[in-house]
């Protein structure tokens, strides 16, 4: 093996003769002198082109990481401050209590099971990233059923959970079980306020006279009394 190697290389050095003085036994040798640095040059170039692939995939996958711990820090903030604007004091009680009793269902679970994640770790079961996402969803979800910003709560939900599995930090079944166990909560702090569109009649003085409809949404409500009030 060791003389193989030698006569390999020497092979690179001379191209008139390999180590046996036998040119035409070394069929890996580049003969033409003048197509070695054309062929390194192209072999460089491939090798090249796969470490920017490589590392270009890396920038992705470090960056779809990110977004998720965006999420993870401030969708709940986010899911309990528009509770407030809608539904005031209990709103956003209701879903801060969603959001923390998640929060310990999946710090108990996680030291419950001690599940190992796909890096290595530990404590993989249930992704809290993708828990902490999903209390929010489940938040807009309870008081305003299926609405754009409820859409947008479960497109971060989707992404947080897609993040930590192309990260090698959780496997499908630990950011599913996350995903199921935040909304849950979420959804049973909220679904207290939710009133159906066609299920509410709201009554608003115009003027000495009674002005009824349905309810359209709480920011729809909050303008049309602001308006009765300023009359």
């Amino acid at each position: 093996m060791r003389q193989t190697c030698i006569c390999l290389v020497a092979s690179f050095k001379h191209s008139g003769h390999d180590c046996n003085d036998q040119p035409e036994r070394s069929g890996l040798r580049i003969r033409n002198a003048k197509a070695r640095p054309y062929v390194f040059k192209q072999l460089m170039s491939v090798l090249s082109l796969g470490f920017a692939l490589l590392a270009t995939q890396s920038r992705a996958n470090d960056r779809l990481v990110e977004v998720g711990d965006f999420f993870h820090q401030y969708a709940q903030i986010a899911a309990i401050g528009y509770t407030h604007m809608n539904h005031g004091i209990e709103g956003s009680v209701g879903c801060l209590a969603g959001s923390i009793a998640n929060n310990e269902a999946t710090l108990f679970l996680k030291k419950k099971f001690n599940q190992r994640r796909p890096n290595g770790g530990g404590h993989g079961m249930p992704s809290g990233h993708t828990s902490r996402v999903a209390s929010s969803f489940g938040c807009m979800l309870g008081q305003e059923g299926w609405t754009t910003p409820t859409l947008a709560f479960g497109a971060a939900t989707l992404i947080t959970a897609y993040s930590r599995v192309e990260g090698d930090y959780h496997t499908p079944k630990q950011v599913f079980v996350g995903a199921v166990l935040g909304t849950t909560f979420g959804y049973l702090g909220t679904q207290h306020l939710y009133v159906a569109p066609n299920e509410i009649q709201m009554t608003i003085p115009l003027g000495g006279h009674v002005a009824t409809g349905p309810e359209v949404s709480a920011n729809a409500r909050k303008s049309l009394i602001a308006f009765a009030n300023n009359r």
